[in-house]
């Protein structure tokens, strides 16, 4: 049975060359987009597994409760997590640390590396594998240093590196008492080069190791594999709370500020956002253009199989005469739909092999179809589930013709389920309408970013590391640099002022007549010098900028924002004081509000103060001979500093992919979704509309013979599909719009919803649309009459 089922489907095929294309390729595009998308979501969903006790690891971060609102905090004290291990049942054990660029040094090699300054505990919460050394001393002292493989042959080749020196900065000369694995890619981790133990910074910067109120630190805990992480969490959540707490008042009451210590498990890191939406909001958005496209193919081959069972009447009929059960029946054409989808898996797998290199570009992934089972898996229930969703409507349709209804009227043209072939082409265009809209939403909010007026300049700025040689030579550094007419202004800066997280990292800036119900959490701090101005031009609202001409304004000066002001609260600022770091600063100006952050955040209080954790250089160029410019930059910079492998990058292409490089592989992802959709929907479309004139072949004769024009057939045979395209906009429109409007909640400043993006969206659907049908129309008109009339 199954042998003649398919010499059957084979014979089907062969005689019905066009209509099996269509539905082949159909079928194989729609599952190359099911399985690209697949694979990238498969990817996304897999970070940190590779950690033995990744079930068992949370991260840390803080919550405030206020009366203005909820404030969250993704970075904790470096006491929290020390005080949680030795005081809390469940914590097993815990890890501080922060990520830092430092200089390394050994002989004449100088690179800038990520550096973990962290707890020795992190070779133990994240199971990094020590290639040499021993874990219970390697990081025992405060000079040893921990560094990768890489490293370990960067700067000293094949020569053995254990218990040889690298010069961290300036400052001393760190022991190498161990080399490490690095972390894997696939971990939301930030990852590092080298590690060095936290109680440095006690020592170099000053720090409280046992600090519980300011947080600058990344914080995880493992828990027991036995306890409860409701119980943890409930344990745990109140220990902040007393550092939060500050007199309001005569009679001794307490602000009403709350501090919450919460858990996040690390393997919800990657997709959820501790604020609210994340990467899973893209996991859906591509799951669901994945399944849209892959429905899209299969409705083609519904169509396309229900609209031509007029063809196989007799067929049936004679099978049905003869002994065969609509069950029987079923199951064959079910059969054929399997068949027909393991031909498109075949095609599929081979256009994947194809596109993936292009993929991984656009996505920006490194993924693979080497065989694995969960691969294998994969690519087996796509192909089932096309088969299954293809053949289940078109089985049942064609295994319910009655056999003597069949033989009396010889039925081979009459069709069942129209109306629900009507409602295919329907839902086809209205998931490429609704595409299209989306795409077309997310160029506009892109270009609406592009073109915002962010309050400072950012175009042709040049950006990188400020190593400690050209710290030391600041000065005739800068003066070089702008000796040449091309540089317009240079500055130094505690980071890039795009996509930051800097910030004072707890209720940290006091001044005087502050409320004890203000708290806010998340007061930015730019730490800079007078170059500033010239290279951003930022415009002062009152008062001034640090100039050289002011001594003081370097020791105790500061410029803060209008945002800050307005939470200040504060007349005429100008000489007022505020306290930050137990340092108190003397305001000398206001500058006008810009975005120091992605447009997805509101602009937030901010403070300017003078050298405050320099880390950075700033570069504005005149944006004349762009190339010779940033080539003199980079050789001045090995001018001062010979040793030095600076990467130089421009600030606007730093801020969009940094900041929006999700929403541009979005645009691009969508973009390339709605072709294909288009595509396939074109491709039932055409397949439908030579059906349906080689139905009306004779009408057609007969009216050309009766005078009808080529324009009035084509019209004719055009208006049923345009009608059904048009509605398709009525049930495109409110889902787009409203997917739309959930997407742009995640910024703070947005492009309008225009009517006329839908508008232009359904004039793009329905041009291709009447082109392909037109097309069709034309070859029927354009036929010989005679020849039309003969037909059947």
């Amino acid at each position: 049975m199954l042998t003649n089922n398919l010499k059957v489907t084979i014979r089907n095929i062969a005689r019905h060359k066009g209509f099996s294309i269509i539905n082949i390729m159909g079928l194989a595009l729609g599952m190359t987009a099911c399985i690209l998308i697949a694979l990238w979501v498969q990817d996304e969903t897999s970070y940190d597994r590779m950690y033995p006790n990744a079930q068992n690891i949370y991260r840390l971060y803080r919550q405030f409760d206020t009366p203005d609102g909820r404030v969250t905090s993704t970075v904790v004290p470096a006491g929290l997590g020390p005080t949680l291990k030795g005081s809390y049942p469940g914590v097993a054990d815990e890890v501080t640390f922060m990520n830092h660029r430092f200089v390394l040094s050994h002989d004449e090699k100088k690179f800038t590396e990520m550096i973990a300054v962290a707890t020795p505990t992190i070779l133990d919460i994240f199971s990094i594998e020590l290639l040499r050394g021993d874990k219970a001393t390697a990081m025992s002292k405060i000079t040893n240093i921990v560094i990768t493989e890489e490293l370990a042959l960067k700067y000293f080749g094949d020569d053995d590196p254990m218990g040889k020196t690298l010069q961290v900065e300036n400052w001393f000369p760190a022991t190498i008492t161990g080399i490490i694995k690095k972390l894997p890619k696939k971990t939301t981790v930030r990852r590092f080069d080298a590690v060095i133990n936290i109680n440095l910074l006690g020592q170099l910067w000053g720090r409280d190791m046992a600090d519980m109120e300011i947080g600058n630190y990344y914080g995880y805990i493992s828990i027991d594999p036995a306890a409860s992480p409701k119980d943890v969490q409930a344990n745990i959540a109140g220990v902040i709370q007393p550092y939060h707490e500050e007199p309001a008042g005569e009679e001794g009451s307490v602000n009403s500020v709350k501090a919450t210590v919460l858990m996040q498990p690390l393997l919800r890191e990657r997709l959820h956002d501790i604020e609210g939406g994340g990467l899973i909001t893209y996991v859906y958005i591509f799951s669901g253009i994945g399944l849209l496209i892959l429905l899209i193919a299969c409705f083609n081959y519904m169509n396309l199989s229900t609209a031509r069972s007029g063809k196989r009447a007799m067929e049936v009929g004679i099978k049905r005469v003869v002994g065969a059960s609509r069950h029987q029946l079923a199951k064959q054409f079910f059969g054929e739909a399997l068949i027909m989808s393991f031909f498109a898996a075949a095609v599929a797998l081979l256009l994947t092999y194809t596109v993936l290199p292009y993929f991984n570009t656009m996505a920006g992934k490194e993924l693979s179809l080497t065989f694995r089972p969960a691969t294998a898996i994969l690519f087996a229930a796509i192909t089932l589930l096309t088969g299954i969703i293809a053949g289940t409507y078109p089985a049942l349709i064609l295994s319910s013709f009655r056999p003597i209804a069949i033989m009396k009227s010889g039925a081979r043209n009459k069709t069942k389920g129209t109306l629900f072939r009507r409602t295919l082409v329907v839902a086809q265009f209205s998931i490429s309408i609704f595409l299209i809209i989306g795409s077309m939403l997310i160029y506009r909010q892109l270009e609406f970013i592009r073109g915002r007026d962010l309050g400072f300049k950012t175009d042709n700025v040049l950006t990188f590391r400020l190593s400690s040689p050209l710290q030391s030579q600041w000065s005739s550094f800068r003066q070089t640099l702008l000796s040449d007419p091309g540089v317009t202004g240079a500055t130094r800066v505690n980071a890039p002022p795009v996509y930051r997280e800097s910030s004072t990292g707890g209720n940290n800036v006091s001044w005087e007549g502050k409320s004890p119900d203000i708290f806010i959490n998340d007061f930015g701090i730019v730490g800079t010098d007078p170059g500033f101005i010239e290279v951003f031009e930022p415009e002062m609202v009152t008062g001034r900028f640090f100039s050289e001409e002011f001594p003081t304004d370097m020791t105790d000066g500061a410029v803060i924002n209008q945002t800050a002001l307005r939470t200040m609260n504060i007349d005429d600022p100008i000489g007022k004081t505020f306290t930050t770091y137990d340092n108190t600063y003397r305001i000398i100006g206001v500058v006008k509000d810009f975005h120091l952050q992605s447009l997805h955040t509101t602009i937030k209080p901010l403070v300017i103060l003078p050298n405050w954790g320099i880390d950075g250089i700033c570069v504005s160029l005149s944006g004349e001979n762009p190339a010779e410019t940033r080539a003199f930059v980079e050789a001045t910079v090995s001018q001062f500093d010979p040793g030095a492998r600076p990467t130089l990058e421009y600030l606007d292409d730093m801020r969009m992919n940094r900041s929006y490089g999700t929403e541009q592989r979005t645009e691009t992802m969508i973009k390339y979704g709605t072709f294909l959709a288009i595509f396939i929907s074109c491709l039932g479309l055409l397949g439908l509309a030579a059906f349906t004139a080689e139905q009306r072949t004779k009408e057609i004769g007969i009216r050309k013979v009766l005078g009808s024009s080529t324009s009035g057939i084509i019209l004719l045979l055009s208006k049923e599909f345009i009608k059904w395209v048009l509605i398709a906009n009525v049930v495109a429109w409110p889902l787009a719009w409203y997917a739309s409007r959930k997407w742009l909640d995640g910024f703070a400043y947005k492009a309008d919803i225009s009517i006329w993006v839908f508008v232009a969206s359904s004039a793009v659907a329905l041009a291709i649309a009447f082109m392909i049908i037109a097309w069709q129309s034309w070859k029927s008109a354009r036929a010989n009459p005679i020849e039309s009339l003969k037909y059947e």
